[in-house]
């Protein structure tokens, strides 16, 4: 009767395949005037200090699995995060290929803004 004897041990691994969500920003509206994407010149929004500011923030999942996604506004200027632009996440899992819209609100400053909009996923 034939007897294995064991010459070498190599280990070995296979991660299992792991899909996972990615944020694109679509559009953004700065009171309705759409301000992202542009063609030639950024659209300039003006308000006054105290008017309230809403801005619409669409984001699309370009990954390859379902996931929250998020998004918040920074001011530039500061590096501050306003109140009414903290972080939000979307209410329920975003699946690929699909649009997830945020809305924010604050009052417009005593100066010009200059804003970011950041969009990511929760892992």
């Amino acid at each position: 009767m034939a007897r294995y004897v064991i010459d070498q041990k190599v280990a070995i691994g296979v991660t299992k395949a792991v899909t996972k969500p990615k944020a694109r920003i679509e559009e953004i509206y700065v009171n309705g005037t759409k301000v992202y994407p542009y063609t030639y010149t950024q659209p300039k929004v003006s308000k006054k200090a105290g008017d309230k500011v809403t801005v619409t923030v669409r984001v699309r999942n370009t990954g390859d699995g379902s996931g929250i996604l998020w998004c918040q506004i920074i001011d530039k200027d500061t590096g501050y995060v306003p109140e009414g632009f903290k972080a939000m996440e979307s209410a329920s899992a975003v699946s690929p290929g699909s649009v997830y819209t945020f809305s924010f609100s604050e009052t417009m400053p005593n100066r010009d803004w200059h804003l970011e909009v950041w969009a990511g996923h929760v892992e």
